[in-house]
């Protein structure tokens, strides 16, 4: 039986995914994919989603078209989705010193995200790209922040009955 997760994507052309089982909170896995272009990020996010058939969230860094394009799939398969910047979870996860550079904020997820994976990860993979980093960190700010973010999964409804 697959756990019920949450997907968090450090959204770009390249985009970083991290899945957290929604119970545990343990982080289940983690990739990264390069869609080369902005046409086949679009293509390829609804058919991503339908794959995924264990998400019940989405927590997404980002905005603009690029965010546009996990957002339509997500509300057609009713998976509620929440849009962050980076500078909400970083203020929470980083140091004030680590935040004043984007790069060095990368570097620093890096690190951070590295050590989650050591402690908490079923699976581990020995290469990790920022934005898979970024990714595990916004999901980690995500799962403390759940009953905010999503609330009607907290209560216990379908996340489309109001």
């Amino acid at each position: 039986m697959t756990a019920n997760t949450l997907l968090a994507i450090d959204a770009g052309i390249t985009c970083g995914f991290a899945f957290f089982c929604l119970e545990s909170h343990q982080l289940l896995r983690y990739r990264s994919h390069n869609y080369g272009n902005l046409v086949r990020l679009r293509r390829a996010a609804a058919s991503f989603l339908a794959d995924e058939s264990s998400v019940r969230a989405i927590i997404l860094e980002g905005g603009g078209a690029i965010a546009d394009v996990w957002v339509k799939p997500a509300r057609h398969r009713a998976i509620p989705i929440q849009l962050i910047t980076a500078e909400q979870w970083r203020a929470d996860a980083l140091l004030p010193r680590d935040q004043r550079r984007g790069y060095i904020a990368k570097k620093a997820a890096i690190t951070t995200a590295r050590q989650q994976i050591n402690d908490h990860a079923t699976k581990r993979t020995k290469a990790l790209r920022d934005d898979t980093a970024e990714a595990i960190m916004v999901g980690e700010w995500a799962l403390e922040r759940m009953s905010e973010l999503f609330p009607a999964l907290n209560e216990g409804r379908e996340p489309n009955d109001r």
